[in-house]
């Protein structure tokens, strides 16, 4: 028992504006386990859904704010949104996206990117297979972060967490060695 994943941040992304287009099945994904099975781990949670900095939450009224067309409400809300959700993938040290077939993640593809373009583990989950990951994603995230179910997503974690040489997993993995800035820094 290892305990590698103890004390990481994980940014959990998906579908938020349109979880409407979700078909029956993708509806049952229990992001809750996800939650849960990370949290055991002694994982952090970051949802976007849950997280907020300086009072920054979701776009307020946004159907009204559509219907009154006032877009520079939109964005002025929306680019706080976005900055908000950015810097938890900042602060994060690996990413689960949920890539539902078929629903647009506008907001879920720049977090994967900006995630990717840090050198973090970008695990993506796509419950209709991985072939419904959309190609782009195969040019930059490697194959072995793709998964069909969330059992498949939970054995992996099991696995880089008991795994006994941690420092041999590929580099974007790293783990933060307990009290590293006491014992260097002092601090």
């Amino acid at each position: 028992m290892s305990d590698n994943l103890r004390g990481l941040r994980c940014y959990t992304a998906g579908p938020i504006e349109y979880t409407f287009q979700l078909s029956d099945e993708n509806k049952k994904f229990n992001k809750e386990k996800l939650d849960n099975f990370l949290e055991e781990k002694g994982v952090r949670v970051l949802d976007p859904r849950k997280i907020f900095f300086r009072g920054i939450s979701e776009i307020e009224d946004r159907k009204k704010l559509m219907e009154n067309r006032d877009f520079k409400e939109i964005r002025r809300q929306v680019k706080l949104i976005v900055r908000k959700d950015l810097r938890a993938v900042d602060i994060s040290d690996f990413i689960i996206a949920y890539l539902p077939k078929g629903v647009r993640t506008t907001g879920t593809v720049h977090e994967i990117i900006e995630a990717d373009r840090q050198r973090k583990p970008v695990l993506l989950l796509c419950p209709e297979g991985i072939e419904h990951i959309p190609l782009w994603f195969f040019g930059i995230i490697p194959t072995e972060y793709m998964f069909e179910s969330l059992k498949d997503l939970t054995d992996y974690l099991e696995k880089i967490d008991t795994y006994p040489e941690p420092d041999k997993l590929s580099d974007r993995w790293q783990f933060i060695i307990s009290n590293l800035l006491e014992d260097e820094t002092g601090i």
